[in-house]
Order: C-alpha cells, then structure tokens, then sequence
C-alpha cells in the first residue's frame, strides 16, 4: 500500500477536482456535513448530507477510483468534503489541499472557518465565547447529523487552539468551553425538536453528549486545588460566574441538568475560592432580581429561586431558606432540595441537615420511591450521629404505607417480631410477597406470631373470589401447615382445613384446590 502523504493528495486534487467544486466540498465539511467517517487503511467511506443523505466512497492512493451516489456523476462536493475530512483524521491540514501546488499553509490551523482569529490567552471570556459562537453554530445543524461527534470535534479544535497557554487559563478556558458546548445543546434541542419524525434518534444523541459533557465540565471543576482556585483573579472569576449564570436559566427546561451544574460549581467549587463571600453576595443579588421579573417565564423563576436557595443554605441561613422556599416555591419536589442536603452532609452539618430532613417531611410523603430512599438516607446519616431514634420512628409511622420498607427493616434487625407481623397486618401485605429468608428467621424463633397473619392472607385472597387468588391462598396455606407441625397442633391444622371446607363449600374452584393440597399432604 503506497504511503498517503499531504503533497501527494494535493497533485491529485489538481489532475480531478474543479476549484469550485472542491471549495463546496470545503463548506460542507467545516458545516459538518460528514457524518460516520471510517477509514480502512487508502479506503475512505462516509455519509454527507446534502439535498439527501449520500454514501460517499474515498480511494485515496486513486482519488479517481472514489465514488457518490449523488446524481452529479463525477468529482462532486461530497467526495471532496470526505476527502478533508480524511486528512483531519491522518493529522494533516486540510485546507492545504484548497492551495496551489507546492505552497504550504503558514502554520497548521484548527479551526476550519477561515479569516477566524484564534483566541488569545490574555483575551476576555466574551472573546473567547465569541470563538467558540464562529466554529460552532447549531443554527446551521441539519437532521441526521451525528451530535456527539461533530461536538467532540468542536471540543478537540478549541482545546487545541488553547495549546501551550499556561496550565490554570487553559482549565478555565476549557470551562468556559463546555459551558459554551452544553448550551449549544440546549439550542439544538429546543430548534429541532419540532421535527417530531426524528425526535427519539435526535433525543437519544443529545442526551448522549449531554452526559459527556456534564461529566467533562465536573471532571475538570474537581481537578481544581484549592492553591489553584485561590489563585484565580476577582475577573476571572466574574467571568466564569456570569458564563454560569447565562447559561444555567433557559425560559423552558431542556435536557441539560443546568442545576446539577450551578449547585455543583458553587457548593463545591466557587464557595474555595478567595473572596467567595462576595461573589455569592453578588450572585444573590441578581438572582433575586431576575426572579422578580414578571417577565420571566415560570420555569426560570423555579430555577433561579432554587438558586438562591443554595446561597441562602451556603451562608447559613437555613430558616430564611425555608421560608423562601414554602413564599415561592409552594410546587416543588423533594428531589430540588437535595442539593441543599448533599452539601450539609458533605460539610458533615449534622444538626442543620437534621433542620431540612424535618422541614422536608411534608414534601417527601408524595415524593417516588427513589426520591423517598435518597430521603431516608439522610435519616440514617442523622441518626448515626444523633440520638434521634424516636423521632425518626414517628417520622417513618408517619408516612406509611410509603415508607413501609424502612420501618420493616428497622423491626427485623432489632427482632421485634411481634410488631413487624402487626405491621403487615395493619397494612394487608401478603406472605407471599415477603422473601423466604425473612419468614424463615421468624419461623425459626417465634413461628407462632405468624399464626394470625397467615390465616388473615388466606380469607382476604378466598374473598378476592377467581381461580388465581384461590391458588394463593393455598400456596399460603402450604407454609402455615408445617408451622402447626412444628407447633405440635395438628388437631387445630386439621379443625381450620375442615373450618375453610365447611364455609367455603359453594366456591367450587377454591374447593378444588383445597383436595389438591389434601391429597398432597397425605401422599406425603
């Protein structure tokens, strides 16, 4: 196989391809046009996105040899757009190839757009968002294009023309980057998703990236020291804070998790920085001002509210919190607050976590299940550091039957029996719904307590009155016949069978199965 080299593509171009038509190649590359790139050693294939969805074929040791499907019938816009797109990914410049034979381009560039000026190290934050606005422009995004791709390649040209900067600009930078990147994906979302034909596969792809972003922008805020954050300036970190606070509070919710991303940055990272004080202060201010607009749509009132919030909670002011929340925010779900109750387990504020796991009762009884495990997580962390046993047994009595898991497990580790089957009675649980482990510890110290339960779950099911309830009601009875064995009270197994015959004698089915379990029983 010949080796490819950049001069010897160029000599190629020159002997196949039309200037014009190789600068329409040129726009529908740096447009993103190409989608699923593979290369296979000289064999280039791809899609391009033109009036329709082109398959396009790249020989590149034979550029003669290349092919598209598309009706122009030779070099065409398509085959040249994958022909830059082949020399990106073998490192060289593409729009070396745009030039006359024998010239070079000055120096290697990453952005594609030309007469773009490179961002500067000592530029402003809104100089380098004006950068990353002229190499990426979701307006110009058509259905069928990859996301995720055309965003990584976004992310490797920024990043790369931030090479050799010094270590704490580029980190901010490179925030500032992701920030820029997760917006454009709210953008992208919210214009497209009228076109409902591509919702799921365009949905499943910006959720796709959403998440690999989210995860970079958090990756990169964590590698922060607390030297390096203090070191930032007062403008920098302005800077950072308004980038933040544009981006975090759409009219409408979108499939970025923009309040995972403001609680994270400020709770965990802003709040080390040198002078934190103040910028929360300058933060709340603006905050507040915002969600008084009457302007402002219901949702980013919602959000910049729940903002607040956390600075309130941050600066200690958990009872103004409190009332902010139930003045303005009357609607919300336990889960909006659990930011708040993840910093004071993280500050390990066990008496102010205590304040908001009791504030948050009233809106965790609604609350899902997950919502209601993440809850009662906070309990244990109280309860494992303050004598607060009784209360959160009232707390738990007090949401049942939601929180019937927590307080089922609370009696069987401390081996109140008595109360757990109470309780399963109480709330009409079913043997069978119950794991064996369970019943047989029970069985195995105090089986008599089970006595009233089971025979409760067999009349309730013999009165559901079907074929289906009168199979279970047996399968209960097939677990209650070895305890009376145990119990040594055959005679009251045998008086109950003769009791559920006798009272039961016009439910044919139930009788049919009450033989089966007879027969059995005397078969063994």
């Amino acid at each position: 196989m010949q080796v490819i080299t950049i001069d010897g593509l160029k000599e190629q171009v020159l002997g196949t391809f039309d200037h014009k038509i190789l600068k329409r190649g040129w726009s529908y590359y740096t447009d993103g046009f190409v989608d699923d790139f593979e290369r296979k050693g000289d064999q280039c294939y791809a899609n391009v996105y033109g009036s329709e969805v082109y398959e396009v074929k790249v020989d590149l040791e034979k550029l003669r040899r290349s092919s598209c499907d598309c009706p122009f019938g030779g070099y065409c816009k398509h085959i040249a757009a994958v022909l830059f797109q082949a020399c990106e990914d073998m490192g060289f410049a593409p729009e070396e190839l745009l030039l006359p034979s024998g010239r070079k381009a000055n120096a290697p560039t990453v952005h594609r757009k030309q007469n773009l000026l490179p961002p500067q190290e000592k530029g402003s934050a809104a100089e380098w968002r004006q950068f990353f606005g002229e190499l990426l422009n979701v307006g110009g995004y058509r259905l069928g294009q990859a996301v995720t791709p055309m965003f990584r390649r976004t992310m490797e040209q920024l990043m790369q023309a931030a090479a050799g900067w010094q270590p704490s600009v580029r980190q901010v930078y490179a925030l500032h980057a992701c920030l820029f990147l997760l917006d454009q994906l709210d953008e992208l979302y919210r214009n497209q998703i009228r076109y409902s034909y591509a919702y799921f596969d365009l949905r499943d792809q910006v959720f796709e990236a959403r998440d690999e972003w989210t995860q970079e922008l958090l990756s990169i805020a964590e590698e922060w020291t607390s030297e390096q954050l203090k070191g930032l300036s007062r403008d920098a970190l302005e800077e950072l804070t308004d980038a933040l606070f544009e981006a975090a509070f759409p009219r409408a919710s979108g499939p970025v998790h923009w309040g995972l991303i403001y609680s994270t940055f400020w709770l965990h990272v802003l709040s080390r920085t040198k002078g934190s004080e103040a910028l929360s202060a300058r933060e709340m201010s603006r905050l507040d001002e915002e969600a008084s607009r009457e302007t402002a749509s219901v949702y980013r009132k919602e959000m910049l509210n729940h903002a607040l919030l956390l600075h309130l909670v941050q600066a200690g002011k958990d009872q103004e919190a409190m009332e902010l929340a139930e003045e303005r925010l009357g609607n919300a779900r336990a889960a909006d607050f659990f930011a708040i109750t993840d910093y004071l387990v993280m500050e390990e504020e066990w008496e102010r976590l205590l304040l908001w796991v009791r504030w948050l009762q009233p809106v965790a009884v609604n609350a899902s299940p997950s919502q209601l495990r993440t809850y009662f997580g906070y309990w244990e962390q109280v309860k494992a550091r303050l004598p607060m046993e009784e209360e959160w047994k009232e707390t738990v009595l007090g949401m049942l039957p939601d929180s019937y898991g927590y307080y089922s497990d609370y009696l069987l580790k401390s081996e109140h029996y008595q109360a757990w089957v109470d309780l399963n009675l109480l709330l009409e649980v079913q043997p069978l719904s119950v794991p064996n482990a369970i019943l047989k510890s029970i069985e195995s110290s105090q089986r008599e307590l089970l006595l009233p339960w089971y025979h409760h779950s067999v009349e309730a099911l013999v009165a559901e009155k079907n074929r289906d309830a009168y199979k279970r009601a047996v399968r209960v009875l097939r677990k209650l016949q070895p305890i009376y064995k145990r119990l040594k009270r055959q005679d009251r197994w045998e008086a109950y069978i003769g009791y559920l015959v006798k009272r039961y004698a016009r439910l044919r089915a139930f009788q049919e199965e009450l033989r089966k379990l007879r027969k059995g029983a005397e078969a063994g």
